[in-house]
């Protein structure tokens, strides 16, 4: 019964683990001190998110299609820092 509790809210889990990192990392790109910023480190990050979100948006898109705003909005995100950061190397 643990078991199947625990593999019910994985999905859930791992949205809201995202969603954590994302805003923190946001957060530190955006607020933090210009100077400090790597685009390569970011872009490699931003694609990590990517797959992440890749992965868990096909759990939703079969069972909870009221969530795929979350993970819709952090894709958005992630499509717009990376033209922000290809921007940035030209």
């Amino acid at each position: 019964m643990v078991d199947e509790i625990s593999q019910a809210i994985d999905p859930f889990f791992k949205l809201f683990n995202v969603v954590v990192k994302w805003q923190r990392a946001e957060k530190k790109w955006t607020d933090g001190a210009f100077l400090d910023l790597n685009s390569e480190v970011i872009e490699g990050e931003v694609d990590e998110y990517w797959r992440e979100l890749y992965k868990i948006q096909k759990f939703f898109n079969n069972k909870f299609k009221k969530l795929q705003v979350i993970y819709i909005s952090m894709m958005s995100g992630c499509i717009r820092l990376k033209k922000n950061i290809q921007l940035e190397g030209y």
